[in-house]
């Protein structure tokens, strides 16, 4: 008679284990995607339509790359790491050292020249790097739940850890910004050359690195508390690869479902009125 396993779930520590990692990389994401506009064109005074650019390419490659390394993570070996846990550690590198530049220029734009060639190099290259590689870790951890929570229920429970984790994130990066520019002399002069400005280039840096060093710790803890274990045992030898063609094709099919399109609208929304709250 053949054993009957039991379908995988996720409890305690492995149940924060996982959805801490979430927290952390969710946290310095957001802070970046929100204030990054305010800090380059009112601080460091960059042309605002450069860093829209940069922003914009940010979230389109953060799109199609999602895809590609979906891809790359179904179709990997298991190896000794697991299957997709060492994927939280090869874009770890990029995406902590991109995230810690971002608020570090080393140069800023002249008073009279916002188009400063040096400076939208740097931006663009920095951010379009920490997209790609916090890209690469977010798929890697959101991939793992159809194999570490089986049941319903417990994803139930995953979705809500999540979504609390989601919350606290999103009041630590809105309002840890917001309160530096409260005590600020004058909100309203804040370039690099003015004193509130000089306030900024302090503390952002140190809320960016400080998001950053806690990133790293709660992703640590994902891939210490995820067991992937189980692939050395599958009884599932021969998985058919997935390309990256079909992968776009499938894409379509969800989008065919009136209530997916509503649920899409409504997410697109949100994400708007996050980014003109912060801005």
């Amino acid at each position: 008679m053949s054993e009957i396993i039991k379908p995988r779930e996720l409890h305690g520590t492995k149940l924060i284990g996982y959805s801490i990692g979430f927290f952390g990389l969710f946290l310095t994401n957001l802070l970046i995607g929100v204030f990054a506009f305010q800090f380059y064109v009112y601080t460091v005074n960059l042309n605002s339509i450069i860093v829209s650019i940069g922003i914009a390419v940010r979230l389109i490659l953060a799109a199609v790359f999602s895809i590609v390394f979906g891809v790359m993570t179904d179709n990997k070996k298991p190896g000794r790491f697991g299957k997709r846990r060492p994927f939280l550690l090869y874009g770890l590198p990029i995406w902590v050292l991109t995230s810690v530049l971002l608020w570090f220029p080393p140069w800023y734009c002249p008073k009279n020249n916002s188009i400063f060639l040096p400076t939208a190099i740097y931006f663009c290259v920095v951010i379009i790097l920490n997209s790609i590689s916090g890209t690469l870790i977010l798929t890697a951890h959101i991939s793992m739940l159809p194999e570490q929570s089986q049941t319903h229920d417990n994803r139930k429970k995953v979705a809500s850890m999540n979504t609390f984790f989601t919350i606290i994130a999103s009041i630590l990066s809105l309002l840890l910004p917001l309160m530096i520019q409260s005590i600020l002399e004058d909100p309203t002069a804040v370039k690099w050359w003015e004193p509130s400005g000089k306030v900024l280039l302090f503390y952002m840096p140190l809320i960016g690195i400080g998001f950053v060093i806690f990133g790293v710790i709660t992703l640590m803890l994902t891939f210490f508390s995820v067991d992937e274990s189980f692939h050395n045992t599958s009884t599932d030898t021969e998985m058919k690869k997935k390309s990256i063609l079909a992968t776009f094709q499938q894409m379509v099919i969800p989008a065919k479902d009136k209530k997916y399109r509503k649920y899409m609208a409504v997410r697109y929304f949100n994400s708007i009125g996050s980014r003109i709250l912060g801005i």
